[in-house]
């Protein structure tokens, strides 16, 4: 049996490991067009402090997947899949067969078309490529923006501050990290942002950015004009589904996949950023990770019946403590608990027994709680403590 992945990101690399754990003989090769061994993307973040070498992100080494029978093929872009003859063809003219295929191809960081946004000085941050970059030119710039207020864009404001710049956050909602926090939460995230000098403008958007041979202004939707040296723009990932697309896979936002990871194509699998479950796509690590799992054992014969995944977020900034899950905003709860001062938010929706939204800011110890009952491995009650 020869099993081929396309894409070495954790969705990918986890699907192999798991086929390796079940099936000892057949051949498993991971393709993919980074020249870097599977790393953790999360931590990309951290290299912005500078303190950080790009070895300490390589999850696994070399002789840890020849120790497992599993081939590593990197730098290798992929032209098409023939899905009829059951083979991959790589741009440099190399063929290979598969019996088991699995596309994992993640994502991409979401440019919008906005006036200048190709002037030097404009950058995303999804690759190693794009983490040096960042830092490099941004060492020594005074003004730096970031475009969007969600959880990666907190998180690269916060590496990038140093004593000798300002760093604006410009979020096009009334609010920081919208997708995470209610009103109050984002209220007191952001005042305890600022303490650390951070500056916000929201409920606002860029119109146009300007400059002649480097970036220098913002203009902004509402007519103002703002400096800047240097932007990142974090607005998003749009999944890579081209070569799913053009051999005949189905897709929408993401390639199509069934509750056993299945694409509309026989023996062809999706698992990972790329893929959309259920209109559903999750952009989220710990999601890839559990799908990519589930994904090498469907790949094995076995029915999974993946029923979709309980989105979890944790704020990595030093010194703030942020957990949030699932939907905080539920309609028609049994109950909900909310206690909250200057420093720390606590939330708890309950429906049917079961906790359907939570949110924990400044408490580290109801984030591990919040989280342990969540994946079932703590008791419910174990949360009333914190609402007395």
């Amino acid at each position: 049996m020869n099993y081929l992945i396309i894409g070495n990101g954790v969705a990918g690399v986890e699907a192999a490991i798991n086929i390796r754990k079940y099936d000892s003989l057949s051949k498993i090769k991971i393709i993919t067009s980074s020249n870097h061994l599977h790393y953790y993307r999360p931590r990309l973040i951290s290299y912005l402090t500078g303190n950080l070498k790009i070895e300490q992100l390589i999850i696994y080494r070399e002789d840890f997947y020849q120790n497992k029978g599993i081939e590593n093929l990197l730098g290798k872009e992929i032209k098409e899949i023939d899905t009829t003859n059951q083979n991959i063809k790589s741009t440099d003219g190399k063929k290979y067969v598969y019996d088991k295929l699995l596309i994992a191809t993640g994502a991409s960081s979401f440019k919008p078309p906005i006036p200048g946004s190709d002037i030097p000085g404009v950058f995303t941050l999804r690759s190693i490529k794009d983490a040096k970059e960042i830092l490099t030119y941004s060492s020594d710039k005074k003004e730096i923006t970031i475009l969007g207020g969600g959880i990666l864009g907190i998180e690269i404001a916060d590496k990038l501050k140093r004593p000798n710049n300002n760093i604006t956050i410009i979020e096009m909602f009334d609010r920081l990290l919208p997708r995470q926090l209610d009103k109050d939460g984002a209220f007191i995230l952001e005042n305890i942002l600022k303490k650390r000098g951070l500056n916000f403008i929201l409920n606002n958007s860029v119109s146009a950015i300007k400059g002649s041979k480097r970036v220098e202004k913002i203009t902004l939707r509402d007519e103002n004009e703002i400096n800047s040296e240097c932007i990142i723009i974090s607005a998003g990932i749009r999944p890579n589904i081209h070569i799913a697309k053009q051999s005949g896979i189905e897709t929408n936002k993401g390639i199509l996949i069934d509750n056993n990871f299945q694409t509309s194509i026989k023996n062809i699998f999706s698992a990972g950023d790329c893929s959309e479950h259920n209109e559903r796509i999750y952009g989220l690590w710990s999601v890839s990770k559990e799908q990519g799992k589930l994904a090498g054992l469907s790949m094995l014969g076995n029915t999974v019946d993946y029923k979709g995944s309980l989105p979890s977020t944790t704020l990595k900034v030093t010194d703030i403590d942020l957990f949030s899950s699932g939907d905080f905003d539920f309609k028609n709860p049994d109950k909900v608990y909310t206690k909250k001062d200057d420093n720390s938010y606590l939330k708890i929706v309950i429906k049917n027994g079961k906790i359907v939204g939570a949110i924990a800011l400044g408490n580290k110890q109801a984030v591990v709680d919040f989280k342990s009952v969540i994946s079932d491995t703590k008791p419910l009650n174990i949360v009333n403590d914190y609402f007395k």
